[in-house]
Order: structure tokens, then C-alpha cells, then sequence
């Protein structure tokens, strides 16, 4: 399962962090998939 999972609800991009077992703590693989989620978010014309 992805560590990053985004939603669009509407007009709002959710950007939920899922590692629980670290307490979300940042790790590279985080950080990417932050970097793609917001890139993401960036590019849509929404």
C-alpha cells in the first residue's frame, strides 16, 4: 500500500501520510511521495 494516498473531495486534494507504524515520521520514500502528490496537485488545472 502506498505511504501517501491522495482524495479528491470536491474542490479539496487530500493528502493523507500512511505509515502508522512510524508515526508518519519523514523517510525518503516519504518525502518523494509528497513531492509527487504536490506536483501532481500543482499540474491540475482544477
Amino acid at each position: 500500500m502506498s505511504i501517501v494516498i491522495t482524495e479528491d473531495r470536491g474542490p479539496v486534494r487530500h493528502v493523507v501520510l500512511n505509515r502508522p507504524e512510524k508515526r508518519n515520521a519523514l523517510n525518503d520514500e516519504l518525502i518523494e511521495g509528497l513531492r509527487e502528490a504536490f506536483a501532481a496537485a500543482a499540474a491540475d488545472p482544477a
